[in-house]
């Protein structure tokens, strides 16, 4: 056989196979792209109907913050009692709705109104001015909660919201309540049984009643409670007669040395 022939030849199949193979790759990027636009197409209708139904499930998580938001309006006066009356059962010490007015940057003044112990209120009420910075110790270490403020008991609204709905689909606390854990769980008792009835408008007698059956579902709590309050008592009469022991000590100590030398 001819060398040059078969040499031909095996070029010219050589030829036909890079042909073939360019027309594989055509038709697979054709398939490819026709693929492609059929995912696209299926998945730009998944997504659309994806973004539907998220839009309307967050429009039903706003309508419900807002629906909370809505019955955690109440009348001012009558949920501050009602909450006074709470703590006093709880705390077993007598709290009392007041105004206070503390002095800010100068002679600047703000008014607040807190639930406070009465015997800290007692100690206090005399004072001609309390600083902000007397307030907020007040608050932290659980002496009274702030209820709301601004710059004059005139400006206060006559109803309170304890919670506020934002476009995030988040319910924001209005009222800090962490030193009484007790009272924000009585608050969200009172709204979802406002949800629960369709309440919109609440009465002092029926915030009494709710008060008094939230007690009356927490018995054992609140003797837990008192039990708790009857041991730090007790560490904190320990932890101030050992200060006085030490102290005592120390006069002693110093009068034996003032006599040795």
């Amino acid at each position: 056989m001819d060398f040059n022939y078969e040499l031909k030849n095996l070029r010219e199949r050589k030829r036909n196979l890079l042909y073939e193979g360019s027309n594989l790759k055509k038709a697979q990027i054709e398939e490819l792209e026709e693929a492609r636009k059929i995912i696209s197409e299926k998945y730009q209708e998944l997504f659309s109907e994806y973004y539907h139904n998220l839009d309307n499930i967050n429009s039903e998580i706003y309508n419900h913050c807002k629906i909370y938001e809505k019955y955690s309006k109440f009348n001012l006066e009558d949920i501050s009692n009602i909450l006074a009356s709470l703590m006093s059962i709880y705390e077993r010490e007598n709290f009392l709705v007041k105004y206070l007015s503390y002095q800010v940057d100068g002679a600047l003044f703000n008014d607040i109104l807190l639930i406070i112990k009465q015997k800290k209120y007692d100690s206090i009420s005399s004072n001609l001015q309390i600083q902000e910075r007397y307030i907020n110790s007040l608050i932290k270490n659980r002496f009274a909660i702030k209820i709301i403020s601004g710059f004059s008991q005139s400006k206060f609204p006559i109803e309170i919201s304890f919670y506020e709905a934002d476009s995030m689909g988040r319910i924001n606390q209005k009222v800090n309540f962490r030193n009484y854990a007790y009272v924000q769980h009585f608050i969200e008792y009172v709204i979802n049984y406002r949800i629960e009835n369709g309440l919109e408008e609440i009465s002092f007698d029926t915030l009494e009643m709710l008060k008094n059956n939230f007690i009356y579902c927490n018995l054992d709590q609140i003797k837990d409670y008192h039990s708790l309050l009857d041991e730090n008592k007790r560490r904190s009469c320990e932890d101030f007669l050992e200060h006085d022991k030490k102290v005592a000590k120390r006069r002693i100590q110093k009068i034996l040395k003032n006599r040795n030398q």
